[in-house]
């Protein structure tokens, strides 16, 4: 039995709090289960956290923070020179292999239950502890596939995933770790998301919007041809394509968006402190990824009432947007397909208020308050 008069201290392990989707519903999980009485949170990464981040724990101080590797100059960032990030490699491993040999157990030793929150980051830290053990999965089913990762499984007690099909694919290809696999949906506040995209402008006019990290596998390219496809069948209309993020890609993609014929109608933002706003302000919001963890962006543009658009990929859109019922779905890369979606929403041929009722009748599954008490019954469920 749990032993009432102390709190169970709970450790989430991750290597670095950058800026992006994981770290935001990290903090969002933490905020709501440092609400309860009877958990004691503490957040180990690799190396000390900074800026954005920083600040939120500075704010947060019941929640607790340490640092594997204290050393900045041996960070989670590699150098691109291939001799110098080669030879930085070296040393770090070495260098994390010496402190886990002399101070792990030290870091760990009051943890009633470790999660390894992010794709197995801290295995190596954590395989040798003799404390109930929980991982989450947040990327897409390629990666785990093609990376090996099933390897990792029988050092948990618990395998987290987001969607309830990619579980159920695990649990028929290793039918050893049915019993170790449960769906957890990432968690938002709904509340304080509408709230903030009411006090927040979007983009001015007529416009669709697609937020997202502008990296390879999100396929943004489908998205800029699907709109010129669009725009040039409906004669040229005042409309834009708003694209709110940036990443590596985003050089590439502004070049291929000045050789189409839409090209001053497709707009560039660049990160944005907070997209809502302009998921708020548009016909609707555009998933174009090849593989997706979850698609929390869908959710958030479900809570402020807008349309998502996305692409039927492996796994989350489909899950998210109730088979179609509460959003406009495409084969990945399609872009003739999400022309003709984006062609109904603007010509009103699609009952756009009937998913849009459909999605915020259905959003409950993935409130915050909701979510934490799940996670709070696996970490008891892990200490009993």
């Amino acid at each position: 039995m749990v032993n009432k008069k102390r709190k169970i201290n709970v450790a989430f392990c991750l290597r670095d709090m950058k800026v992006g989707g994981v770290e935001s519903v990290l903090v969002r999980t933490l905020d709501k289960l440092s609400s309860f009485s009877d958990l004691n949170i503490i957040v180990i990464t690799y190396t000390p956290i900074r800026d954005r981040w920083r600040r939120w724990f500075d704010v947060h101080k019941n929640i607790s923070v340490r640092t594997l590797y204290p050393c900045k100059y041996l960070g989670t960032d590699l150098p691109h020179f291939f001799v110098w990030r080669v030879s930085k490699h070296i040393v770090r491993d070495s260098y994390r292999w010496m402190w886990r040999l002399l101070f792990n157990k030290r870091m760990f030793r009051d943890i009633d239950v470790v999660v390894d929150y992010y794709d197995f980051d801290c295995v190596r830290e954590i395989a040798k502890l003799n404390i109930p053990k929980i991982a989450w999965w947040h990327s897409s089913t390629a990666k785990f596939h093609h990376g090996g990762y099933v390897r990792y499984l029988s050092e948990y007690d618990r395998f987290v995933v987001l969607t309830d099909a990619f579980a159920d694919e695990l649990r028929h290809e290793y039918p050893q770790y049915v019993d170790k696999i449960i769906r957890i949906y990432n968690p938002l506040d709904l509340i304080e998301i509408r709230n903030i995209a009411a006090n927040e402008t979007g983009y001015d006019g007529d416009y669709f919007v697609c937020v997202s990290r502008l990296v390879n596998g999100k396929d943004i390219e489908t998205v800029i041809r699907a709109f010129d496809a669009f725009w040039q069948k409906n004669n040229k209309p005042d409309i834009n394509l708003v694209i709110v993020g940036d990443g590596y890609s985003r050089p590439q993609l502004e070049s291929f968006a000045r050789g189409v014929s839409a090209k001053e109608h497709i707009i560039f933002m660049g990160t944005v402190e907070n997209p809502f706003g302009f998921m708020r302000g548009a016909r609707a919001n555009i998933l174009s990824s090849v593989g997706e963890g979850f698609a929390i962006v869908l959710i958030e543009s479900m809570a402020v009432g807008t349309l998502n658009i996305a692409s039927d990929c492996a796994f989350g859109p489909r899950e998210v947007l109730m088979d179609g019922r509460a959003g406009l779905l495409f084969n990945v890369g399609d872009a003739g397909r999400l022309a003709q979606h984006m062609d109904a929403v603007y010509n009103n041929t699609v009952d756009v208020k009937k998913m849009i009722n459909v999605a915020t009748k259905n959003l409950k599954r993935f409130d915050a308050n909701e979510i934490a008490t799940q996670i709070k019954s696996e970490i008891i469920n892990r200490k009993s």
